[in-house]
């Protein structure tokens, strides 16, 4: 009876470490053909701006943002981005090295990235140009 108790209880424990899991999730922002109503699960219901992708992250996940252009207007600058973890960063990243572009033309002052009091975030392969110096 002692090695059945173990056995089960080994199992439940497995069974709640399991629960307690999420996967992290990738969204997709397609500045031309998105939209914010969208759940941005996939490139056919991505969301339109990169500021609705960032409010939708949970910790470890990754925004891909495709290839385009991005005016930095308030809903496309990179802001408040969920903390990521020592097992799994949370990600931003272009659909493709250097081709996902935010542009700061119409900033006053500041940049088109803004990270402070955060971990394990990482930025890959965004480009920026025109921002305010």
């Amino acid at each position: 009876m002692g090695k059945k108790n173990i056995i089960l209880g080994f199992f439940v424990i497995m069974f709640l470490l399991s629960i307690g899991s999420v996967s992290a999730v990738d969204y997709y922002v397609n500045g031309s053909n998105g939209n914010n109503a969208n759940n941005g699960s996939d490139w056919n219901n991505a969301f339109e701006t990169i500021g609705e992708g960032i409010r939708r992250m949970s910790s470890e996940d990754t925004l891909i943002i495709a290839d385009g252009v991005y005016d930095a207007t308030q809903d496309n600058l990179v802001r408040n981005i969920p903390n990521g973890t020592s097992n799994q960063y949370t990600t931003i990243m272009a659909q493709n090295d250097h081709k996902a572009i935010i542009n700061g033309t119409l900033l006053s002052s500041g940049g088109v990235v803004s990270i402070s009091d955060s971990s394990y975030i990482q930025l890959i392969g965004l480009g920026s140009r025109d921002t305010p110096h």
